[in-house]
């Protein structure tokens, strides 16, 4: 429920035949080979953070509308 990594953009507009292969870690293979369709991203992760000011209840507090389902930047 916060926001713990941060990341850099390395390539989009990934076909699943170039993804990295995580069945194991689904527990419904039916739903992990569903998810197989449209493009991907591939992310490099930068940093860990553990911030409470980056908990999605503060980030409400200070205007965020809804969970991000976008690409946006924040700052701490």
């Amino acid at each position: 429920m916060k926001v713990m990594f941060k990341t850099i953009v390395e390539k989009i507009d990934i076909l699943s035949d170039e993804i990295t292969d995580d069945k194991n870690f689904w527990y419904n293979i039916e739903e992990c080979e569903g998810s197989l369709f449209g493009k991907y991203a591939r992310l490099r992760l930068i940093e860990r953070v553990d911030s409470e000011k980056l908990s999605f209840r503060d980030l409400k507090e200070n205007g965020l509308k809804a969970a991000p389902q976008d690409p946006m930047r924040v700052r701490e």
